[in-house]
């Protein structure tokens, strides 16, 4: 009999290949962080118009072959995927920059879907390969703009009216947060690369880890370093191990013995960076505080998605400084979307952590703590433009899971993007 197992086309690889590479300098380096202030309703500027035109155009060659990703949408894990962004989609409609808000919401569509076609034709360690190349490609442009043009590269920090430029690094990636989870992101798909490569790293992965994290630590980043480290650790436990379960608690007596028994007011002062303990989180609670009450006006529907960049910069006033979103995954959701969004999201996420507990996907369960965690002290996901946290999202949805690859039911055999592999009789 006639072996019709497909096989991706060797230039649909390429292809989908360098997309990848291309949307992570877009995400990551080319959307605006958070959205744009200097954007009035109802225009549009031609970066912004480029970006999107990259990104709709990738979303096209996805398309072709959506009969065949496409019913990945609806499998039960997924199922309040569509309706989470059906509500992201009619919010548009009362979001203060409606234009801003289409365009933002766009931007994810097109990442998702490249995503889901992407991990329909690419191998996985191929799609890490891809992300890692083209996420070291930033790191190294950012160390040396850091050096050549410090003015571009460094953070811009402020003693009280006055600005000068410190040493945080932002690199190409607008500010250090963003560029921080970016390399993060990077090493961690080098962590489990070796666990899709037949147990193999390769000299070229473990030669981009010390860009990446010499990258990291150049940013400074504490919320995109911690959601790195802590979500792999604990990631691993969907594999329970007697040695990994003595790890946990162990972690979790330390951890205790930190709280009860350490002055926990002088680790603060060791973590911010002002020496300060009450500065350690840079702000953010003066945007948590205008953020609730803002929510507390719209609780159930939200401002609207892509609202924040338009909506909090009007409360200078009572926030103290300009911010483009609420620092918080929890309320950024709230803020634009509403209880009912948030209550889509939590549910979505818990059936994907539930399934991939199940067919012990460490790398997805990764990936939802680093989204988590990293959403703590960051919006993470839904303040405007894609971002990287979008593309872990993406993944988190994208990605099968490692047992499902081996159900001959579910395996692709209609798609353009491959051929039958020729066999014998």
């Amino acid at each position: 009999m006639v072996n019709n197992s497909p096989t991706p086309y060797p230039q649909v690889k390429l292809l989908f290949q360098t997309m990848i590479f291309i949307s992570v300098w877009v995400v990551a380096a080319l959307f605006t962080q958070g959205g744009a202030f200097d954007i009035p309703a109802g225009t549009i500027n031609m970066s912004s118009l480029i970006r999107f035109v990259i990104m709709a155009g990738f979303f096209g060659v996805c398309m072709v072959s959506i009969r065949s990703w496409g019913r990945r949408l609806y499998q039960i894990d997924n199922l309040f995927f569509l309706p989470l962004l059906g509500l992201i989609l009619i919010s548009t409609a009362w979001t203060p920059n409606p234009i801003y808000g289409m365009r933002a919401f766009m931007t994810i569509i097109f990442l998702l879907g490249l995503f889901f076609a992407a991990s329909e034709c690419l191998e996985k360690k191929h799609l890490f390969s891809a992300l890692i190349a083209a996420v070291t490609s930033i790191s190294v442009i950012s160390i040396f703009t850091y050096y050549a043009f410090p003015a571009f590269s460094r953070a811009t920090e402020y003693d009280g009216d006055i600005a000068y430029i410190g040493s945080r690094m932002a690199g190409v990636c607008g500010n250090p947060n963003n560029m921080g989870i970016t390399a993060a992101m990077a090493l961690m798909l080098a962590f489990f690369y070796r666990g899709f490569n037949n147990g193999k790293w390769g000299w070229v992965i473990l030669a981009t880890v010390p860009i990446n994290l010499i990258a990291l630590l150049m940013t400074d980043s504490r919320g995109a370093l911690l959601s790195m480290a802590v979500g792999t650790g604990v990631a691993l436990l969907t594999r329970p191990s007697l040695p990994r379960i003595v790890a946990l608690c162990a972690a979790i007596t330390v951890g205790l013995g930190i709280y009860y028994f350490i002055d926990l007011n002088a680790i603060m002062e060791h973590f911010s960076r002002t020496g300060d303990a009450s500065k350690v989180l840079t702000g953010r609670e003066a945007t948590w505080t205008v953020a609730k009450e803002l929510i507390a006006e719209k609780p159930v529907f939200g401002w609207g998605y892509g609202s924040t960049p338009v909506v909090l910069p009007a409360n200078i006033g009572k926030i103290g400084f300009l911010a483009s979103h609420t620092h918080n995954i929890v309320l950024q959701i709230l803020f634009s979307i509403g209880y009912i969004g948030l209550g889509l999201f939590g549910i979505l996420i818990l059936f994907k952590s539930v399934f991939a507990f199940l067919y012990h996907d460490s790398f997805k369960m990764a990936l939802i703590y680093m989204i988590i965690i990293h959403g703590q002290v960051e919006p993470s996901l839904f303040q405007g433009e894609s971002n990287i946290d979008t593309l872990l999202f993406a993944l988190v949805l994208a990605f099968p899971y490692p047992k499902v690859l081996k159900k001959p039911d579910l395996l692709t055999t209609s798609s353009v993007y491959q051929q039958p592999e020729s066999g014998g009789i």
